[in-house]
């Protein structure tokens, strides 16, 4: 059985387009949008590349998808040359009838670089180069959608046609999994070889203090049962069925009743943490300091949190 694991995350894209359209009306001043990418950077250098690189299975691909309004500004500060196999799929993530964004997406074309799956140049803090993959993003129809569209979908079944199962797994810039996630979400479709909803029954709230680097403040527990879903959740499925199955088809909490009853798995584990910072705090999910990082659990399930590259991380803790 052959099977290729996806995890995708969405970087700089929302559920809906008002804040592209607010970026399209500033257009071709970007220090907004810019802002806003650069107050990401802490937290996916410190927390998520650092939980993707600390897996004990490699056997994925790690793809971050961005809207082509952003195609150009400063990706320099992330530490993607870190991550094993990284590639940022540029699409129009925003297909809709309004005008502004229609005007914006004919005026603005992807050069025949891009369009063949070209590479886009990024200068890292060091002064090195670093290419990064930019894969083709073609205008398909009008519909409003937004997450895994027709680009992604188009460039999986191009390349591993021969594959029985696709699995992919959604994973926001402001989460990091715990080491053994893409195992345990493989050894289930090994298991179950068919079409599948899994997730886990519970994550970690970390709420973040943003000093630099950023130090986790306070843990909180949460609990996921029934048809709700993690925001880590994973989706596998035939590759003719990319469109009605993939990760981003709905939001977290309504991607498990897409799929049939028996088709539905929860892992009795913890997933990973929901990182709770200054520009996504959710009051909810804020809890009390209960030096759980300092449990055997928490210790071995993310290694990163005290030591990465072997460099001692003790300072992530207040």
């Amino acid at each position: 059985m052959k099977i290729k694991h996806f995890v995708i995350t969405r970087l700089m894209i929302c559920w809906d387009e008002r804040q592209s359209l607010s970026d399209i009306k500033q257009y071709p001043n970007t220090q907004e949008s810019q802002r806003r990418l650069d107050s990401r950077t802490k937290i996916v250098n410190n927390f998520y590349i650092p939980s993707i690189n600390s897996q004990t299975n490699h056997e994925f691909e790690n793809i971050f998808l961005i809207d082509r309004l952003h195609k150009d500004l400063d990706y320099s500060g992330f530490d993607f040359h870190k991550l094993k196999n990284c590639k940022i799929l540029c699409q129009d993530c925003h297909r809709t009838a309004d005008s502004n964004l229609l005007q914006f997406y004919n005026e603005n074309p992807l050069t025949e670089q891009e369009k063949d799956q070209g590479f886009k140049t990024i200068e890292l803090t060091d002064g090195a180069k670093k290419n990064i993959e930019i894969l083709s993003a073609l205008t398909k129809k009008d519909k409003y959608e937004t997450g895994c569209s027709n680009e992604l979908q188009d460039y999986i079944l191009e390349r591993y046609s021969d594959l029985d199962l696709i699995v992919t797994t959604r994973l926001d810039t402001d989460d990091a999994i715990q080491k053994n996630y893409v195992q345990n979400i493989q050894d289930v479709v090994y298991e179950k070889k068919t079409n599948m909803f899994i997730d886990y029954r519970s994550v970690l709230s970390a709420q973040i203090r943003n000093y630099s680097p950023p130090q986790v403040k306070t843990f909180k527990a949460l609990s996921y049962g029934g048809v709700r879903g993690t925001m880590m959740l994973s989706t596998a499925f035939k590759p003719q069925q990319f469109e009605k199955y993939n990760c981003y088809v709905a939001g977290h909490n309504h991607t498990c009743g897409k799929f049939e009853v028996n088709n539905r798995h929860k892992i009795e584990d913890l997933a990973g943490l929901y990182l709770q910072w200054r520009g996504n705090m959710t009051k909810n999910c804020l809890g009390t300091h209960t030096f759980r990082e300092n449990t055997p659990e928490v210790k071995n399930l993310f290694p990163f949190l005290h030591d990465y590259d072997g460099v001692s991380n003790e300072h992530n803790f207040r």
